[in-house]
């Protein structure tokens, strides 16, 4: 978790064996730190079906700069 001045940032990492525990590690998140939200790359459809199951809402697109790179991506939160 990252606080940023949009609120909480959560993430997770996303492989077929890592799923199953993406769900408890958001609320443990979420309990600890009060409501988050998740920053996903545009291009990570798999990583935005995840947190759509899991009752995240798309909402904002964003821009990630990490040094000189720019990744396009959405903001999801729960409604």
């Amino acid at each position: 978790v990252l606080p940023t001045d949009r609120g909480n940032r959560a993430d997770f990492y996303c492989c077929d064996s890592f799923v199953p525990a993406v769900a408890d590690l958001l609320q443990k998140c979420e309990a600890d730190f009060g409501p988050c939200y998740l920053q996903i790359a545009k291009d990570d459809v798999q990583k935005q079906a995840i947190a759509q199951q899991l009752g995240f809402v798309r909402g904002d697109e964003v821009t990630y700069t990490y040094k000189n790179l720019l990744f396009p991506c959405y903001e999801y939160r729960h409604c």
